[in-house]
Formats: C-alpha cells, sequence, structure tokens
C-alpha cells in the first residue's frame, strides 16, 4: 500500500449572529426568520477522522463491538476500513522486521491469544471483554521449571504489532495485564512509536492497566512493542486522530549505559548506574529477557545473579550481583530496562565475569602456571579460550589502559580488555591470532590479545620459545608478530618478527629508547625470512642478569639476534619482580606471544605452531643458546661430535683450538678441514668427560670461547 498520505484535516465549522462589543440595530422589515436562517448560515461541515479499535484474544471469540480482531496473524494479513480505505495490521519479528504469525494456524501450538473468560464473556462488558482477552507478545519469555516453555515453536519469539496510519498526531490506549489469578509470572509493559504507554508493574492476580498517550508518526506505522516489560501481554488498542494534546517527547537515560562485573570465585558485588530523566514518574524497572528461578517463575526481578531494587526511582541505581555458585570462567549478561510514562525507555546493559580483573576470565589462582610450559594447541590446553571455544592453553592476556582503536573489536570483557577470542582460533594444532590494530610501546597502549601464562619467582635462566609458521607480517608499517615478557603494559621485553628483520626490545616504566642498536633495542636486519618457518628463543637469565634473543629459519640451527658488539639486553629486576595477580599471588611474571599490524594498513595472521617455557639447561638446543662472543655449540654436553657455530657477523676464522680446564691444547683443527654448512663440526670422542673450551682465532687477530662438556 501506499504510505504517501495525507493526513484528513478536523474541522467543524459553525456561523451565526456573534456580537462583539456593540450590537446596533438600524431598522426593520418583515422576514421570514426560518428561511433567513438557512440563507444566512452555512451548513455545519465535518471531516471523518482516522479511527480503529482492535481487540487482541484467541481466533474463536467474537471481538466486542466496534472491534475488530487480532489472534497473532502476521502484518498484513488482516486490516481496518476507515477513510475509506484498508490499513493493514499485524504481527512482525523483532529480531528482523519481517512480517511473522504467531497465530498457531501453521504450527502446533496453540498460539499466542487467549480468552481467560471464556464462562463470562457473553455476558461481560465491553470493557471486562477488553480486559478478559490477550495476545501474548513476549512468548520467548514464558517460563515453566526453569525453562523456557514455548522453545522450538513460533510463538517462543518475541514480536510486535504495527498498523498503518497517515503521518501526524495520534492518540493511543491501550491495554495490557492477564485476567487469569494463576498468571502473574510478567513485568508488563508496553510502547507506543518508541515511548513508554504504560511503564512496567508487576501484576497482583488478575491485574490490567489501561494507559493513554499522543504520538507521532512519520513513517506510517504505528509500532506497538514490549520493550521494558517481560512476558508481557497486550489486551486492546484504540487509535484516534482525534487529538488535542501535543505528542509525548520524554527519554530516559542511564549513565552509565553498561558496566561489567568481574569477580573472584565465590564473590559477591554490585553494578552501578544513575537513571536520569526530567518530570518521569512512576517509574518501571525489568530485567530483559530474564531467565527466572527454576523454583519461582513470578520472581521476575531476580535471577541467578543480578536482582533489581524493590523501589524504582531516578538517581542512582546499586544492582547486588551474587556469584557464589558460579564456577570459574561463569559468564551473565542482561539488559535492565527503565520505564516512565511518555519518554522513551533507558537501557543499562549489565554483564558478570567470574574471573580474575583485569587478567583473566580464568579464577586467579589459574593464571599461574609451572613450568616446563608446553602449548601445542590442540584445542585441550587449559586457559582462556578461542572464538570456537577451543582452549588455548595460555592463562592470562595483559591488559590495556589505551581505547581500542576502531579497527579493533569492541571488547568482550571490559574488564579483562586485552582478551579477545574473536580474533582467536585454534585448530589443527596451531594457534592463530588475526593481528590487532593496537600496539604496546611507550604510550601507545593498545594492544589486544598478548596472551600469556603466568611464571612465578623466576631464578633460573629461562627459554621461552615459540614456532611462527609461514610468518609474512608485510613490508610496511613496523606489523610485528613474536614473544613477550614482562609485567604489564609498560614494563617488557619483546622478541617480534618484523617483515624480513628480527627485534629485541624492552620498555621499563614506559621508558623505551628510540633508534636501533641501542641499551633497549637490538635489531637484525635483512635476514630473508618473510613467508618461512622461524622459530623464536627468548633466554631470560637472572643469573647473569642478561635478555638474549635467538632465531632459527625453517629446520636451521639457532642464530643470536645481534648488532655489531650489541648481543644482549640488561635484565630489569621489574621483570623479574612480577606483579601480584592477587592475595597470595605475587612475583607473577607473563611469557606469552602477540601480534600486531600497528601502522599498517591491512591487518594479517600469524600462526603459531607451539609455545614452550622451560629452564635453559633442560634440552641441548637451549645449552647452546646461552653461548658468549657470538659463538653456538652443541650438543652439551658433547659426545662423539660437537657443532660449533658462529654469530652473522663473524670474521674469516683463522685456526680452531680445544682446551681443556687447565689451559693445555687437547686439539687443533684446520677450519677448512671441520667446516660444516653453518660453521664446524668437530670431533670429540677421543676427549675425556671434563670441561674444555673452543678457542676461535679469526684472521684479524681476535679470539673468541665457548665452553662445553665432553661425557665420554
Amino acid at each position: 500500500m501506499n504510505k504517501n498520505y495525507i493526513t484528513p484535516r478536523k474541522t467543524l465549522l459553525h456561523s451565526g449572529l456573534l456580537a462583539l462589543g456593540m450590537l446596533t440595530l438600524v431598522g426593520f422589515k418583515d422576514v421570514d426568520l426560518e428561511k433567513s436562517k438557512t440563507e444566512s448560515a452555512p451548513p455545519v461541515q465535518t471531516t471523518e477522522l482516522y479511527q480503529v479499535k482492535v481487540n487482541f484474544q484467541d481466533k474463536a471469540t467474537t471481538p466486542p463491538d466496534g472491534y475488530l480482531k487480532d489472534y497473532g496473524k502476521e502484518f498484513g494479513f488482516s486490516s481496518a476500513t476507515t477513510l475509506e480505505t484498508d490499513y493493514q495490521y499485524g504481527w512482525k519479528l523483532l529480531a528482523d522486521d519481517t512480517p511473522f504469525d504467531v497465530s498457531g494456524d501453521n504450527s502446533n501450538d496453540n498460539g499466542v491469544g487467549r480468552n481467560r473468560i471464556q464462562s463470562t464473556y457473553a455476558s461481560a462488558s465491553i470493557q471486562e471483554k477488553l480486559e478478559g482477552t490477550l495476545v501474548h507478545f513476549q512468548g520467548n519469555d514464558v517460563i515453566a521449571d526453569g525453562v523456557r516453555e514455548w522453545k522450538n515453536q513460533p510463538r517462543f519469539n518475541e514480536v510486535y504489532w504495527e498498523l498503518e496510519v497517515p503521518n501526524g498526531n495520534y492518540k493511543v490506549t491501550v491495554g495490557l495485564g492477564d485476567k487469569s489469578t494463576e498468571n502473574v509470572d510478567s513485568r508488563h509493559s508496553v510502547t507506543i512509536e518508541g515511548y513508554t504507554a504504560i511503564a512496567a508493574f508487576v501484576p497482583t492476580a488478575g491485574q490490567t492497566k489501561t494507559g493513554t498517550i499522543v504520538v507521532n508518526v512519520e513513517d506510517g506505522l504505528l509500532t506497538v512493542k514490549g520493550m521494558g516489560g517481560f512476558n508481557s501481554k497486550i489486551d486492546y488498542i484504540e487509535v484516534s486522530e482525534e487529538v488535542a494534546d501535543d505528542p509525548v517527547t520524554g527519554e530516559l537515560a542511564f549513565t552509565p549505559a553498561a558496566d561489567q562485573l568481574n569477580v573472584n570465585l565465590g564473590e559477591t558485588g554490585n553494578l552501578t548506574t544513575t537513571l536520569a530523566g526530567a518530570g518521569a514518574v512512576e517509574i518501571g524497572l525489568a530485567i530483559d529477557n530474564n531467565l527466572t528461578l527454576a523454583e519461582d517463575k513470578n520472581a521476575t526481578g531476580t535471577n541467578d545473579w543480578i536482582s533489581l531494587p524493590p523501589t524504582a526511582i531516578l538517581g542512582e541505581y546499586v544492582f547486588p550481583v551474587t556469584a557464589t555458585a558460579f564456577t570459574a570462567g561463569t559468564t551473565r549478561s542482561n539488559t535492565i530496562i527503565a520505564t516512565a510514562v511518555g519518554f522513551k525507555p533507558a537501557s543499562f546493559d549489565a554483564s558478570l565475569l567470574v574471573g580474575c580483573p583485569p587478567l583473566s576470565t580464568l579464577t586467579c589462582d589459574q593464571v599461574v602456571t609451572p613450568m616446563p610450559v608446553n602449548l601445542t594447541f590442540e584445542g585441550t590446553d587449559g586457559g582462556l579460550v578461542d572464538a570456537a571455544g577451543n582452549q588455548t592453553g595460555f592463562t592470562a592476556a595483559v591488559p590495556h589502559n589505551g581505547t581500542r582503536l576502531t579497527e579493533d573489536p569492541v571488547a568482550s570483557y571490559i574488564s579483562v580488555n586485552g582478551y579477545e577470542p574473536t580474533t582467536i582460533d585454534v585448530s589443527g594444532g596451531t594457534l592463530s591470532l588475526t593481528a590487532a590494530k593496537g600496539l604496546a610501546l611507550r604510550d601507545a597502549n593498545k594492544q589486544v590479545n598478548t596472551l600469556s601464562v603466568g611464571l612465578q619467582s623466576i631464578t633460573a635462566s629461562t627459554q621461552i620459545e615459540t614456532k611462527l609458521m609461514g610468518i609474512e607480517t608485510g613490508a610496511d608499517g613496523f606489523a610485528q608478530a613474536g614473544i613477550n615478557f614482562g609485567v604489564n603494559q609498560d614494563n617488557y621485553v619483546k622478541l617480534a618478527i618484523i617483515n624480513n628483520n628480527i627485534e629485541l626490545r624492552k620498555e621499563i616504566d614506559g621508558v623505551s629508547a628510540d633508534g636501533e642498536n641501542n641499551a633497549d633495542n637490538i635489531i637484525a636486519k635483512n635476514l630473508d625470512i618473510a613467508g618461512k618457518d622461524v622459530t623464536l628463543a627468548l633466554i631470560i637469565d637472572p643469573q647473569e642478569n642478561t635478555i638474549t634473543g635467538y632465531y632459527a629459519v625453517d629446520d636451521g640451527e639457532f642464530i643470536r639476534v645481534e648488532n655489531g658488539n650489541n648481543v644482549e639486553l640488561a635484565l630489569p629486576q621489574a621483570l623479574l619482580d612480577g606483579r601480584t595477580v592477587a592475595d597470595g599471588i605475587t612475583g607473577v611474571s607473563l611469557a606469552g606471544v602477540f601480534a600486531s599490524y600497528n601502522q599498517a594498513d591491512t591487518s594479517f595472521d600469524a600462526e603459531f605452531d607451539y609455545f614452550e617455557v622451560k629452564p635453559e639447561n633442560l634440552s641441548i638446543d637451549s645449552n647452546s643458546l646461552n653461548a658468549p662472543n657470538g659463538i653456538v655449540a652443541y650438543p652439551n654436553p658433547a659426545t662423539s661430535e660437537l657443532n660449533v657455530r658462529l654469530g652473522q657477523n663473524a670474521t674469516t676464522v683463522k685456526s680452531i683450538t680445544v682446551y681443556d680446564i687447565q689451559g693445555r691444547t687437547v686439539s687443533s683443527f684446520e677450519p677448512n678441514a671441520v667446516k660444516s654448512n653453518n660453521g664446524f663440526k668437530l670431533p670429540t670422542a677421543n676427549l675425556r668427560s671434563g670441561v674444555y673450551f673452543v678457542q676461535l682465532q679469526k684472521e684479524n687477530g681476535e679470539n673468541q670461547q665457548v665452553r662445553f662438556i665432553a661425557n665420554n
């Protein structure tokens, strides 16, 4: 139907003799007074006004005189005739605004229409008939034994009602409630064109209410919704263009409009907000889509985690939250809606997370992970979960205090804002992080998904290792991925792949020096690693107070990240002192992985094959990694042979000599005779068990040594 209507104008014109001030008679003559009145006074003119009345009921019942029937048919099925025009009406699905049939005609349920006074309906007055029938328009809230009673039926959906009208102002009278004395499991409320006509009320047995407001329609459709109610039921509606008052314009507002409470296991707390709306009276509150307690379906003001206050007013609200019965990782969310007649409702989005704020959705005692750590990304390692609920193994995420960039998702958990499961995927033995735009560097603290495990009381040299598969960060904008170890966004060290470079950088108290090859930064450049498998190893040595980075390409051996003589960073005590996670859980450092596309235009996916944290002497590779002076020796201890590899900037070796611990020469080698692909392979089978040193003399005269153990 064409909805570009011309609104009929209300006119009522009367004409007659009217004297304002002094009336003067100047003469008389014979006249026919009745004829004179007819000729001199124009006829009374009236224009028909738009008026529609609809009763909501079951299909079988005859509606009251002057009212049309509605029993839940979709919009467009029925129409009202007024102003010599047919105007459609009916129900639409709240989820997508499409016409939707909840009558029961096309399903095996009995629909949403009811007649609660069938035995007395025939003799009842019109008003009694109107109040004695109803339609459920929030059937998704109907509860039986703590579960949704109508699930898997059309009437389980929340619907709303619309009526075609010419644009203009309308007086709307609507009735809500249920005459059945056994059904008080509701908070009845209704909005007309977005404004509340009846504020949410908790009914007494058999209670109904009627409300009238004036609204303005600009889209040719009068819209009636149950916003602000719970299991609300509509009885009847009267729509008339005969309007004397101006349309309502009030608006309620919660500040803040959303809040999340993070509590540890077994704790309680409060959510707080303030409701404003000048002139609003008789405030009504409801918990939207509230799953009420199984033992009491009529407890519509509470559920298993949040309760409404007994009195609703303008001002501050404190909603008590109980989480004593929940397990770790439990989440809850509901919208609390405030209503007042003549005002748009206000919504407060309340949510609960039983976890360890601000680090984790797990409980605080789960954040610390004992060493050794070995995450294989099979989805069964425990910890934080990905978008599909698969377990990552990581137990925490470093929080950020900067505002999330618009390119990154809105935080799923307000109080654990560093964790974003929607950009994490664990499948097939791989962890995939979709790189975040935000970065953690100095005052740019907006990095998302620095996924970590908590390490407590690190006193020995520790190796943190991961493998990135086919890593492609892109060449622009300092996009990067790698290992992070630290305490928070201002105190950490990272070993990161940046296109074909690898950077070892630290930041302490929010300070990290600019440039390259300084006390806070070592960067190895032009490594030809883009698109390859790259293993990163970060060595934290509290005994030597050093931080060293290594990398291996594909299946190659580890190479130290160095730039000239800059081969390691000093280890700040703050990284070892760690942070307090909760009472009794202190000295916790966070070790994990991250990915950021920073100043680049597009994101990328970083694929991690595994993640390990282990004492530096756990494996052969880890022993070789801490070798000084740019020399790597492995296996260590050695039996039949020892591999000796040089740092990337080493010059040509002139001679190779092996000394015992007393400084005596036990072996010497011509470099070309023992040369291997990445260094030298020295026979050691003839050595007695003990401590030895390999000395490499370079052509420039410089000597370098590495210590190793023979085990024969």
